[in-house]
């Protein structure tokens, strides 16, 4: 402070100093005394600003003390709550991993479950392919024993008929009143000029049991029973040897008395054979319902009119088959149907098995 107040007691004598044509005339000694006074001044403040440093160091570092401690106060704190954080969200972890571990449990239950179901589902699926293949092989060797039982029935129905003659085109009303057997004897000397005397020992005679047509022109066929075989035979052969029977005015024919089913086979060959016969190609008819043609390379015997109708479709011959011939035709084609064989279709072990299968 003695410093200052002297700086400025000099400074304020310096400044009264004569003023020559407005300017201050500095003297050696005034000059002198001014770099002293400048020169304490400059030393004051250094020295105040020394210690103003000081000050201001020592509170610096006082300060930065308290706040490295209360920083890791709070730094401790804050730990302290992240470390209990951590804890809790642990715990909370730990329940919902158990909870998702039980709800893992039963998926995996449930699928166990539906993989049980899935076996016995595909167990069953496997049980019923094979119970339909075993049905299978059952309704095939059904309908093959069938159809032998049929054809077996058939046969021994057209045995029964072997000793019945069948006569086509005898006008409907012409026995008039007259007893069918005389009438049938009758007709028969007549058509085939047998003598009087001959004893045809006709057993039963009869228009066939179909209902009486109402058109005139069309007339039922007359079924006779003989009382022997070797008589029909030779009252047949007499009339298919004959050129034209004649009765009465009307032209008549001679054949086997068939069954109904096995009439309808044969009939199925009608088309085909006036086919044959306008190419002059010779063929026969054979028991039950064969039909052999004599060709460049042989006989061959066709068994159906659909067969008959496939093999000679190079000679040009067509034919109209039937919805039961169809039916035939595609039953053969699948392999349901096979060629019938003396005792017809034999049970084996592998059937009998399969019974026992489908029947457990």
């Amino acid at each position: 402070m003695f410093l200052s107040s002297l700086c400025s007691i000099e400074i304020k004598g310096v400044i009264s100093a004569p003023v020559v044509h407005g300017e201050v005339v500095f003297s050696a000694h005034n000059l002198s005394l001014m770099m002293k006074c400048i020169r304490a001044r400059v030393q004051v403040s250094r020295v105040a600003s020394l210690g103003y440093i000081n000050k201001c160091s020592t509170a610096t570092a006082l300060e930065a003390s308290t706040t490295a401690a209360n920083e890791k106060t709070v730094a401790a704190s804050m730990m302290a709550e992240v470390l209990a954080e951590m804890k809790g969200m642990r715990k909370d972890m730990t329940e919902r991993l158990d909870k998702i571990e039980d709800s893992l449990k039963g998926v995996k239950e449930q699928i166990r479950g539906c993989e049980r179901r899935l076996d016995e589902a595909e167990q069953r699926v496997s049980n019923t392919e094979d119970n339909g293949a075993r049905a299978d092989r059952l309704l095939t060797y059904m309908i093959r024993k069938q159809r032998c039982l049929e054809a077996h029935c058939e046969d021994i129905e057209n045995r029964s008929r072997r000793s019945n003659l069948r006569i086509y085109g005898v006008k409907e009303g012409a026995e008039g009143g007259e007893n069918m057997l005389d009438f049938t004897a009758r007709l028969l000397k007549v058509a085939l000029k047998l003598p009087d005397n001959d004893d045809l020992a006709i057993e039963r005679a009869h228009r066939s049991l179909a209902a009486k047509p109402i058109n005139t022109n069309i007339s039922r066929s007359i079924v006779v029973k003989f009382l022997h075989f070797q008589t029909k035979q030779r009252i047949l052969y007499k009339g298919w040897n004959t050129k034209e029977l004649q009765f009465e005015g009307s032209r008549i024919t001679l054949d086997h008395d068939y069954s109904t089913a096995l009439q309808r086979r044969r009939k199925e060959y009608g088309e085909i054979k006036r086919q044959l016969k306008e190419r002059n190609i010779r063929f026969r008819s054979s028991y039950p319902a064969v039909l052999r043609v004599t060709l460049d390379g042989g006989e061959k015997s066709f068994n159906s009119a659909w067969e008959a109708a496939d093999q000679l479709k190079h000679l040009g011959i067509t034919a109209k088959l039937s919805e039961a011939e169809l039916m035939e035709k595609e039953l053969h084609r699948r392999g349901w149907t096979a060629p019938l064989r003396p005792g017809g279709e034999r049970l084996t072990r592998a059937l009998v098995r399969d019974i026992e299968s489908l029947s457990n």
